[in-house]
């Protein structure tokens, strides 16, 4: 006949307490810490980060180069892409103006020209494009659905800064409401030839602006 055994009664003064565990866990990490940086400072093939040096960027001779070193990274080729933004960017004469590539549809074309948009020509050029074009017979350097354009500095950072303004107020609550504040005033101006501003200023006429401390 088999003998059970109960340790039920010191079962749980074997039981390791959590706070033990944790302190032995700490303890094993500590020395493997140890351990492996003792490793590394007498390990002479491994160098300080400071001691490591990159390989210079030199030119490449691409007519010894062949497809499979492509995929051999030890060969210091640079990793460009076939377009990039930069084959649009054009250099103009003329500081004080700044090109841009726009939509040639009719309905955009003719608003970009209202605004103050006038055609780059080969005169207007610093230096040759980038992008392989070349002007058609009105001499405008089109590539696909877009036509090189310039406009005067001083029509086109205002309105970019406009712009911006736009989009900040737009995401702040304070500032949509004092541009709106703004706004208003001007409107009411104008529509009652001064008479709210007058209004306004004997303090017997406002604009509401609920919730938004200004």
């Amino acid at each position: 006949m088999a003998t059970e055994i109960n340790t039920s009664a010191n079962a749980s003064a074997n039981v390791p307490r959590p706070d033990d565990i944790k302190a032995q866990a700490e303890a094993v990490i500590a020395a493997a810490t140890i351990e492996a940086q003792a490793k590394i400072a007498n390990d002479a093939n491994i160098k300080k980060l400071s001691e490591v040096k990159t390989r210079s960027n030199t030119s490449l001779d691409f007519s010894k180069i062949t497809e499979d070193d492509i995929y051999n990274l030890e060969i210091p080729m640079e990793a460009k892409p076939f377009s990039t933004e930069d084959s649009l960017i054009v250099e103009l004469k003329d500081p004080a103006y700044v090109a841009r590539w726009v939509n040639k549809d009719g309905r955009r074309l003719g608003a970009m020209i209202s605004k103050g948009f006038i055609y780059v020509t080969a005169e207007d050029l610093a230096q040759r494009l980038k992008t392989e074009v070349v002007a058609d017979a009105e001499d405008h350097y089109i590539i696909n659905d877009v036509v090189l354009m310039k406009i005067s500095k001083d029509i086109y950072f205002p309105a970019l800064r406009a712009a911006h303004l736009r989009a900040v107020n737009t995401v702040n609550p304070k500032l949509a409401m004092r541009a709106a504040r703004m706004h208003a005033t001007e409107f009411l101006s104008k529509d009652t030839d001064g008479a709210f501003n007058i209004e306004q200023a004997q303090n017997k006429i406002d604009i509401y602006t609920p919730g938004v401390e200004i």
